[in-house]
């Protein structure tokens, strides 16, 4: 018997879910990406039989306008966590939701840039309140934030070690220079400003002023278009709102 990894499973379930919501069929997807319509049904018919490697879930992701970890990335299991974690606040807490939300805190976010997704792969998640005006007043969704701790001080004085940091996880252009997002480097997560180049490329910035032990790092477009780089998200707060 064929079983699934949780990775494979999310990408037939966000893809079924994109072609309901573009009103595609599988045909259509098979035909956009150049294959025939059995080896389609073969990855997302009710009971498949083979899973969807990277090269197919990138063609797909390509044709259907997303990046491959959004295509990798279980909102259900997310949404799942704020549902049933809602029970340990009080009942006048409830009623007060404009005041406090749940949002998750990833203990270890760095699995995200290891496998490409934030899912149940080896995530370690809690949920933790937070103000729910913060969010409100910059139309923020509370569905689209997540929380992490940080690590060193390259950042300093503006984050110091072991400041937990949010951010918003649609965020993950540089539109602005100057502002403050989690990247994914390799394998490593960065918590940096990031800056445009004239050539498309980024500039990588710490706060820290000691360039000799944090030197800016400066990624080239073909780098920045690489599945070697990823902006996880862009930070509003750090115990302390940021400006956007």
């Amino acid at each position: 018997m064929n079983v699934m990894s949780d990775l494979a499973k999310t990408r037939r379930k966000n893809t079924l879910r994109l072609l309901a919501d573009k009103m595609m069929s599988k045909k259509d997807l098979a035909e956009g990406i150049g294959v025939t319509p059995p080896l389609i049904s073969a990855y997302l018919s009710k009971n498949p039989h083979k899973a969807m490697g990277d090269n197919l879930a990138a063609k797909i992701s390509n044709f259907l306008g997303i990046t491959l970890r959004e295509l990798d990335t279980d909102q259900d299991f997310i949404d799942s966590i704020i549902r049933e974690s809602a029970p340990i606040f009080g009942e006048a807490a409830r009623k007060t939701e404009d005041k406090y939300v749940l949002v998750p805190l990833f203990d270890d976010v760095r699995a995200s840039c290891k496998d490409g997704s934030l899912n149940n792969n080896n995530q370690d998640v809690e949920m933790i309140p937070f103000d729910g005006k913060k969010l409100s007043s910059r139309k923020i969704l509370k569905k689209n934030v997540l929380a992490l701790t940080t690590d060193g001080d390259s950042m300093l004085p503006i984050i110091p070690h072991l400041s937990q940091v949010f951010l918003d996880r649609t965020k993950n252009e540089v539109n602005r220079d100057g502002l403050i997002y989690v990247i994914c480097l390799g394998e490593l997560v960065l918590v940096k400003y990031l800056f445009r180049l004239p050539n498309q490329g980024l500039r990588i910035v710490s706060a820290n002023p000691n360039k000799d032990l944090y030197p800016d790092i400066v990624l080239p477009k073909e780098e920045v278009d690489s599945d070697n780089f990823y902006i996880i998200g862009q930070v509003f707060h750090v115990d302390y709102e940021l400006p956007l």
